[in-house]
């Protein structure tokens, strides 16, 4: 069994949700109906942001305004390797879901 939290009620994880729409705003309402993971921040330039999570017009804007250095990040498909790109020049641990080369 996965332990969904640190300790306590600290998430196991922060999420920053990056593209809001066909599937970022189902990953934020998932992510805020358990405890396991906590929503840091969304971006995407062209979307309404998620009422009570910080949002950003660009992922870069996302990382100077957070303090964590490793959050999971939910990118539409599409922006998979470009965001995997620039996470890791960052510095930012980045699991993909999908094969990519880099």
């Amino acid at each position: 069994m996965i332990e969904a939290t640190r300790s306590g009620s600290e998430p196991a994880g922060d999420l920053i949700i990056v593209s809001l729409g066909q599937q970022g705003r189902p990953h934020a309402r998932a992510s805020s109906a358990t405890d396991a993971f906590r929503v840091i921040g969304s971006a995407d330039p062209h979307a309404a942001p998620i009422p009570g999570t910080p949002h950003h017009k660009s992922l870069n804007c996302v990382l100077r305004a957070t303090s964590e250095r490793s959050p999971l990040a939910t990118v539409e498909a599409s922006l998979h390797l470009d965001a995997t790109a620039f996470l890791l020049e960052a510095g930012v641990p980045a699991p993909a879901s999908k094969p990519i080369g880099l």
